[in-house]
């Protein structure tokens, strides 16, 4: 990827410039002017609505936005849910009949934004900023309208699944280029901030590109949703990065206190005292989750009282049960059969994207993966050259590396009449070299957000989320792709890595000397020799003393007390490889820079030495505030 250059600045407009609005919200008319708000103290960093837009389309009726309707949200962040819930709403209206954008309808949201003052402060001057740069009609905007314009391009695979959780349609929605639009609208309008799941390395980096530079993270989501991945630079070299659409649901496991009516009392964590009581079938989380099981508005309180009682949940008396296991149930008895795919994790999809912006949160984790670039080669070479290649163990003789294992199997085939024309040698080397080259292809440190860790970081505010080994096996699918994260996953994948190998070693045999069916025959003695090898708890335990020296002589091992495992799960990594994916930190920050390593997050949101100087051409509010307060 080339580096991209710093974000432009937008011109500072007059403080009392005419704008052109509705002449009062709700209003039909386009076009009329108005006086801008009431004048605020001229301070350098703060930018009223641009005075001049491109000439508005003909006037669309418009509905302003009103966050209201829930009372409470249950046990699901509120501040998330809002900024959620905005930008939904938002990009149904942002877009004309033809899929374009509606800068009169801009204008308009821009309003909306003043009049919400639920919104976080923060986030209702990222809004401003961000509709001022929509509505000057450059390069986001162009951008924006050319997601998926050519006719050859289509949503498809994790990309469908990101735009249908996004914007909460149904699964088997048909997706049109508009519904792509809206989706990349929405995360650009979407509130980024770090939770639960520790990825400030990325959340950090993630924060700045979307506050600072909107055209930088528009162009990653229109290849995101073009193409299934983005593509970065490694010491000159491409790397794609797939799409990354895992989530957290760890708060489902959160138990509740619920009665049989479907009543909820708060988390059984505090007793309850979180709270009024509210009915968990009118929480947003759980209606999304619902509408993607299938099942309609007015049946979704009798689905879940239904399974509530299937549940022996009885009478008055206050249970603990969690989100996960009530829609477990509702999925395995209650969800529409004509679903495609997996209806339960469309439901979980649908819940978590009440809370955050799917596709925001699913660009920020492939941002995380791009963190691991500079390791990813380190550690699967460390890993195979101590299975393949490593020195055998004091002492225990049982133990020994894959090629240790071959050279006897090979001294065994070569006593062997069938095989002595066979050439053992440069068949089992030319199959080891094939597996170096399998297991460098297949597997790949990749970020999950649903690790849970167990205890917080040093952050002080997540405990979920870290890097962990995958078999990406189809290459073109991450959603299949399977994780390693114990010895018998490893086992099961490095098994199929020598599988896949020997396929490649027998399509070069061709021109190999001896008979061809002996050296198929000698072949299939490797692989099953091999097999048997990989999976056994000796081979676990030789490639554990292997990659940690400090235990290798010892009698016993535990393996939970070793720090290098191939199945380990590793926290945290350095922002600046993020940055480096995008012309370097200079492009974007202020030169105060912490010097290493994984950083912390400030209340903000954003990382110590992170914080840029306000300058002119910084959308915000109509009363005078602070940024980032």
């Amino acid at each position: 990827m080339t580096n991209r250059a710093a974000p432009r600045q937008l011109p500072s407009p007059p403080i009392n410039a005419p704008i052109s609005t509705s002449t009062a919200p709700g209003s039909p008319e386009y076009g009329t002017t108005v006086q801008a708000a009431p004048p605020v103290p001229a301070r350098p960093w703060i930018l009223q609505p641009p005075t001049r837009f491109p000439a508005p389309l003909p006037p669309r009726p418009y509905v302003p936005i009103r966050l209201a309707g829930h009372a409470h949200y249950g046990t699901q962040g509120e501040p998330g849910i809002l900024c959620t819930d905005f930008a939904r709403q938002a990009v149904e209206r942002l877009f004309d009949d033809s899929g374009k954008l509606d800068c009169g309808a801009i204008m308009r949201l821009m309003e909306d934004v003043n009049i919400n003052t639920q919104l976080p402060v923060h986030h209702r001057e990222n809004l401003m900023r961000t509709l001022a740069h929509m509505g000057q009609g450059g390069e986001l905007a162009t951008t924006l309208n050319s997601i998926c314009a050519h006719p050859g391009v289509r949503l498809r695979g994790p990309a469908a699944d990101l735009v249908r959780a996004t914007l909460n349609l149904p699964p088997g929605q048909q997706l049109t280029a508009v519904h792509a639009r809206k989706a990349a609208a929405m995360a650009l309008l979407g509130n980024l901030r770090q939770g639960k799941v520790g990825s400030c390395f990325a959340t950090s980096a993630a924060i700045v590109l979307h506050e600072d530079a909107p055209e930088v993270v528009a162009r990653d989501l229109k290849t995101l949703l073009e193409t299934n991945k983005l593509v970065f630079d490694r010491n000159g070299t491409k790397f794609d990065m797939p799409l990354n659409k895992r989530i957290s649901t760890g708060d489902l496991d959160i138990e509740v206190l619920m009665r049989a009516d479907g009543t909820c009392h708060g988390n059984a964590s505090n007793n309850g005292n979180g709270g009024p009581s509210y009915r968990l079938h009118e929480t947003p989380g759980m209606q999304a989750a619902l509408t993607a099981l299938g099942i309609p508005q007015p049946m979704m309180e009798q689905a879940v009282t239904t399974a509530l009682r299937q549940m022996n949940l009885q009478g008055d008396i206050t249970y603990r049960v969690s989100k996960r296991s009530i829609l477990e149930h509702i999925a395995r008895n209650h969800a529409n059969p004509a679903l495609p795919g997996n209806p339960l994790a469309s439901a979980l999809n649908a819940y978590a994207g009440r809370e955050d912006v799917r596709l925001l949160r699913a660009w920020e984790y492939t941002l995380a993966g791009a963190a691991e670039i500079d390791r990813q080669a380190i550690h699967v070479d460390m890993f195979s050259a101590a299975a393949l290649f490593g020195p055998d163990i004091p002492g225990r003789p049982d133990l020994g590396s894959l090629a240790r294992h071959t050279g006897m199997l090979t001294r065994q085939l070569a006593a062997d009449a069938r095989f002595r024309s066979t050439p053992l040698q440069p068949l089992s080397t030319h199959l080891f070299n094939d597996i170096q080259a399998v297991m460098k292809n297949r597997f790949m440190l990749q970020y999950d957000a649903d690790i849970k860790q167990g205890t917080l970081s040093s952050d002080g505010v997540s405990n979920r989320g870290g890097f962990v080994l995958y078999d990406r096996l189809p290459p073109n699918d991450p959603s299949k792709w399977v994780r390693i994260d114990n010895p018998k996953t490893f086992q099961q994948a490095l098994a199929h890595a020598v599988s896949e190998a020997a396929w490649r070693t027998h399509a070069g045999m061709q021109n190999m000397p001896g008979n061809p069916q002996a050296n198929q025959a000698a072949l299939q003695e490797y692989v099953r020799h091999l097999g048997r090898h990989i999976h056994s708890d000796a081979f676990t335990e030789f490639t554990a003393r292997n990659m940690n020296p400090n235990v290798a002589g010892q009698p016993g091992i535990d393996l939970q007390q070793c720090g290098n495992l191939p199945w380990k799960q590793a926290r945290g990594a350095d922002f600046r490889a993020v940055f480096r994916q995008y012309g370097g930190t200079s492009c974007f920050l202020s030169p105060a820079l912490p010097s290493a390593g994984t950083i912390d997050q400030s209340e903000s949101g954003q990382a110590p030495g992170m914080r840029r100087p306000p300058r002119a051409g910084d959308a915000t509010l109509v009363e005078p505030v602070r940024i980032f307060v």
